[in-house]
């Protein structure tokens, strides 16, 4: 079993990796080897910890607390022997659970179908 924590880390710390796609220019090809909305999102939750990511009712999620949950979202995919470019259905309401699926979907490199109940 990964540690919850380290499963988001290291996808992102491998996204980090491969933010551009250098051409023989040495220039960054931005359009095609840009960062992944899920690069960006565990970007940003990596750099403010203790911020509040979602508040619900009397409760709330730190930017911290969102990378755990994404993190053990991964767990439960490989878990499940999910591999890079299957897809998966997400029937959900806009809920913050909802959005860290898809964020651990597009880090786990999953193809993703989701349907936002209002």
């Amino acid at each position: 079993m990964v540690p919850c924590g380290a499963l988001a880390l290291y996808t992102a710390q491998i996204a980090n990796t491969a933010l551009a796609d250098f051409g023989e220019d040495g220039m960054a090809n931005w359009v095609h080897g840009g960062p992944t909305i899920a690069t960006q999102a565990l970007r940003a939750l990596r750099r403010y910890p203790d911020r509040t990511a979602f508040a619900f009712g009397n409760s709330s999620l730190s930017y911290r607390g969102t990378i755990d949950l994404i993190a053990r979202m991964q767990a439960v995919f490989l878990e499940g022997s999910l591999q890079r470019g299957q897809r998966i259905g997400l029937l959900s309401a806009n809920r913050a659970d909802a959005w860290c699926s898809g964020i651990a979907a597009s880090a786990s490199g999953l193809s993703l179908t989701s349907d936002l109940l209002t």
